[in-house]
C-alpha cells in the first residue's frame, strides 16, 4: 500500500493544481477582479486546506475532529475526482472540435496577434476562451455538485435485490430457506443508527429464515461509531427464524486509514474486543474458521478475513481443512467477506459463495474496474456447480457515496431439490 500512496498522493496534488488554475479561469470569465493576487491567495489556500482535509485526517488523534476530516475530506475527494473527469473530457472534446473546424476553416481557429516588437504572428485560439469558460465551465460545476448530492442521497436509499435459485441436494428437514445477505455495514463516521433501523425494518418485511452478514461491520475505529447501544439495539431487533451469522473483514480490526486505506505493513491490526461485545449484543454470530449446522441439514462455514484475521495468533485455515469432515450430501455455504479462490471452492464441493468487500465499486469510474478483479464482483454468478452471491453491501467506503451502485440487501430464496 506504500508504493500505492506513493503513485496517488503526486497524482492527487497535480490534479489540484490543475483544477485551480481552470477553476481561476472560470472565476476570470464573469469577474476581473478574480485576477487580483489577495484572491487568488485566498480562494488557493481555502481550496487547499479542504482538498487536504482527508490526508490531514491520518494525523489526528480518533475523535469527533478527525470525524469530521474525514466526512468532510472524503466527499472534497469525489468532488475532486468528478470535476477532474468532466473537464478532462470537455477538454478532449473541444480539441476535437477545434481539429476538425480547423481543417474545414482554418481562420475561425486562428487569429492573428501583434508581439512587443511589433511583430504580427498567427496563432491558435485558446481551447478554453472566456466564453467557454462561462458557458461550459458552469455545466461542468452545476453537473459536478447534482451528481455530489445525488450520490449522498443514493449511498442512504437502502434497496431490495431479490434472487431465486435452486441447489441439487437435499435439504434435509428444509425445503425452501429463505436468506437475506449483507455486508459491509461500515459503521463509523458514515453510517449510524438511522442506516441500521431503515436496513432492519427492510430485512424485517422479507420475514427471513437466517441472516448473514459478511464482514466490514465496523470502519476501522471503534471511536467512529456512533450511538452503539442504539445501533446495537437496531440490529438485535432482526428477526430471523435461525438467526443472524456473520465473519469479519479486513476493516474489522483497529486501523488509522489514509486515501480509505491501509498503509501499516508489516503490522498485525487487531480485532477490538468492542467489535465482538458490539456483535454479541446485537444479535450477531460471528464465525471464526467455524462451521455451524442449521436444522442438521446446511452447513454454514464462517471464515476468518484474509486479509486481517484481527488476532496475532490466529491464522486463517484453509477452505479444504474446513470442510474435510462434513458430509458433502448436505449443502455447504461458504460465508466470507471477501470473494477470492472461487474455482478451489467449485472444486472441493461447497455449494454457495456468500460475500461482499467489493462494493460493486460503490462508484464511478471504480465501477469499471472492478469485473477485471474478481470472478464475481456483484450479484449472481456460477462457477460449475458453486453459485457466488456477492453483495454490493449497505454502507460506504471512504466517501458516503454511490453513483452507478445500490447500498442493498441481497434476499436469496434457495429450493432445496435433490438429484434423482
Amino acid at each position: 500500500m506504500a508504493q500505492f500512496l506513493l503513485l496517488i498522493g503526486p497524482t492527487y496534488l497535480i490534479a489540484l493544481a490543475l483544477l485551480l488554475n481552470w477553476a481561476y479561469g472560470w472565476f476570470d470569465s464573469f469577474l476581473p477582479f478574480t485576477r487580483n493576487l489577495h484572491f487568488r491567495y485566498i480562494s488557493g489556500m481555502i481550496f487547499t486546506v479542504f482538498a487536504l482535509l482527508m490526508p490531514a485526517a491520518f494525523f489526528l488523534a480518533a475523535g469527533r475532529v478527525q470525524m469530521f476530516f474525514r466526512r468532510v475530506g472524503y466527499m472534497t475527494v469525489v468532488v475532486v475526482i468528478y470535476l477532474s473527469m468532466f473537464v478532462f473530457a470537455a477538454t478532449v472534446v473541444l480539441w476535437i472540435v477545434q481539429r476538425v473546424i480547423g481543417h474545414f476553416h482554418p481562420d475561425r481557429i486562428y487569429c492573428e496577434v501583434t508581439d512587443s516588437n511589433d511583430m504580427v504572428k498567427r496563432t491558435k485560439r485558446p481551447l478554453w476562451g472566456p466564453w467557454t469558460y462561462r458557458i461550459l465551465g458552469t455545466l461542468i460545476i452545476g453537473a459536478v455538485m447534482n451528481v455530489a448530492v445525488y450520490g449522498q442521497h443514493h449511498a442512504r436509499d437502502i434497496q431490495v435485490h431479490r434472487y431465486e435459485t435452486t441447489v441439487g441436494k437435499s435439504g434435509g428437514n428444509i425445503d425452501r430457506m429463505k436468506v437475506v445477505l449483507i455486508g459491509d455495514l461500515h459503521l463509523g463516521y458514515n453510517a449510524g443508527p438511522e442506516l441500521m433501523e431503515q436496513m432492519v425494518t427492510k430485512i424485517n418485511a422479507e420475514n427471513p429464515d437466517i441472516v448473514f452478514v459478511a464482514g466490514d461491520i465496523f470502519d476501522n475505529q471503534w471511536s467512529a461509531v456512533r450511538e452503539p447501544e442504539r445501533t446495537e439495539e437496531n440490529l438485535a431487533g432482526i428477526k430471523a427464524k435461525y438467526g443472524v451469522y456473520g465473519v469479519m473483514g479486513n476493516h474489522d480490526v483497529e486501523d488509522n486509514l489514509i486515501f480509505g486505506f491501509n498503509f501499516s505493513a508489516g503490522r498485525t491490526n487487531l480485532t477490538d474486543s468492542r467489535y465482538l461485545e458490539f456483535c454479541e449484543k446485537a444479535g450477531i454470530k460471528i464465525l471464526s474458521d467455524e462451521v455451524v449446522t442449521i436444522d442438521d441439514s446446511v452447513y454454514i462455514v464462517g471464515r476468518l478475513d484474509r486479509e486481517e484475521t484481527g488476532n496475532e495468533s490466529q491464522t486463517r485455515l484453509s477452505s479444504a481443512e474446513l470442510i474435510e469432515k462434513l458430509d458433502k450430501s448436505k449443502t455447504i455455504i461458504d460465508l466470507e467477506h471477501e470473494p477470492a479462490d472461487v474455482e478451489t471452492l467449485a472444486a472441493e464441493g461447497y455449494d454457495f459463495l456468500m460475500a461482499g468487500h467489493t462494493h460493486a465499486g460503490q462508484y464511478f469510474p471504480i465501477t469499471l474496474g472492478m469485473d477485471l478483479i474478481w470472478y464475481n464482483a456483484w450479484g449472481y454468478r456460477t462457477c460449475d456447480n458453486l453459485q457466488t452471491y456477492v453483495t454490493s453491501g449497505v454502507g460506504c467506503f471512504g466517501p458516503y457515496f454511490r453513483t452507478l451502485t445500490d447500498s442493498e440487501i441481497m434476499v436469496i430464496d434457495i429450493y432445496f431439490k435433490e438429484k434423482q
